[in-house]
C-alpha cells in the first residue's frame, strides 16, 4: 500500500487499479480553479451541473 502525501493516510492504488466501473467528473464552469481568486458561474452551478449530473445518473441506472 503507498502512502498520499506523508503518513496521514494510505491508500490502496493497486486495489484500484483493479477496479472496473465507469466514472466521469462533471462540474460548473469557472474560472481559477481552487485559488482564493476562484469565480464559479451561477447558472452552470445550479441550473447546468444537476441537469447534466442527473442524466448521467438515469442513463448509468439504465444500463444503456
Amino acid at each position: 500500500m503507498q502512502i498520499a502525501g506523508n503518513t496521514r493516510y494510505a491508500i490502496d492504488f493497486a486495489g484500484m487499479a483493479n477496479l472496473n466501473m465507469p466514472c466521469t467528473f462533471t462540474g460548473p464552469l469557472g474560472k481559477d480553479d481552487h485559488m482564493w481568486t476562484e469565480r464559479i458561474m451561477k447558472k452552470s452551478l445550479y441550473e447546468e451541473c444537476p441537469a447534466v449530473n442527473r442524466a448521467l445518473i438515469d442513463w448509468a441506472m439504465r444500463g444503456e
